[in-house]
């Protein structure tokens, strides 16, 4: 790797705030999304370059955000030996080096697939949701979250989810419903349906573990998606992250 000695001055306004290292930075909403990150001058509207590459050692000497997070969470991450894996709240540039995507998820998929004992205890979920009023679902009982609008991005097809309680610092169960308010679970056919909820390794409770969720559960899938297509995620997300049939059918995994 060629060390690039092209370390530039700020390029936008001195009045963002500061993190504790002193490096320019905006945080979430609006200043986020035109302005991230400013420790660096920009390539045309949206492109930055690059300051200093240490050769042998990847790491880059100034701090920037990667990414926001729901809640006004913002992570930063730094690259040794996994840039998947290696945190800094401090925060250090990560750098996406080339790889072969369906080696990356084959990997992945792998690696799960090693371990799925923690599916079995986690609960079943409801075959039905009753509908209060329009737009509006019952909450099963106290060990279901109150149900939220299915996010089309990760549940296409699915009306509400909810996902089970209690679960901090561990798993967690996630229930997807259709317009009718049945589980969505497995088609006819055998293949989950791609708008079904799917278990969580690390359960999303609290922000701690919300930034688990996301490494544990989020990461790949979103790199896998972006890389490999939607079919993706039936053909194999769903191997390791299998929908649950509900409380009065058998359960199955359909590795």
């Amino acid at each position: 790797m060629v060390a690039l000695n092209t370390a530039y001055a700020p390029s936008e306004t001195q009045t963002q705030p500061k993190n504790r290292v002193g490096d320019f930075f905006c945080g979430v909403g609006d200043c986020a999304g035109k302005n991230r990150p400013a420790t660096r001058n920009r390539i045309g509207e949206n492109g930055l370059t690059l300051t200093i590459i240490a050769s042998g050692r990847p790491v880059w000497p100034s701090r920037d955000p990667i990414e926001e997070f729901g809640g006004g969470l913002n992570l930063y991450a730094f690259t040794l030996n996994n840039p998947l894996v290696f945190m800094d709240a401090d925060g250090r540039w990560i750098w996406p080096f080339r790889s072969d995507p369906k080696k990356k998820c084959a990997k992945w998929i792998q690696q799960e697939l090693n371990d799925l004992d923690w599916i079995d205890d986690l609960p079943d979920c409801p075959n039905k949701l009753t509908q209060k009023c329009e737009n509006e679902w019952n909450q099963p009982d106290g060990n279901w979250s109150k149900p939220k609008p299915a996010d089309p991005n990760y549940h296409p097809g699915a009306k509400t989810c909810l996902r089970s309680t209690n679960n901090k610092g561990g798993p967690g169960q996630q229930c997807c419903y259709a317009d009718d308010g049945n589980l969505l679970s497995y088609n006819p056919d055998g293949k989950p349906h791609p708008g079904a909820g799917t278990p969580d390794a690390r359960a999303p409770e609290g922000p701690i573990d919300t930034i688990a969720h996301y490494f544990k559960d989020v990461k790949m899938f979103s790199y896998c998606v972006k890389n490999l297509g939607d079919q993706w995620i039936v053909d194999q997300y769903m191997r390791v992250r299998p929908p649950n049939r509900g409380t009065d059918l058998n359960r199955g995994t359909n590795l």
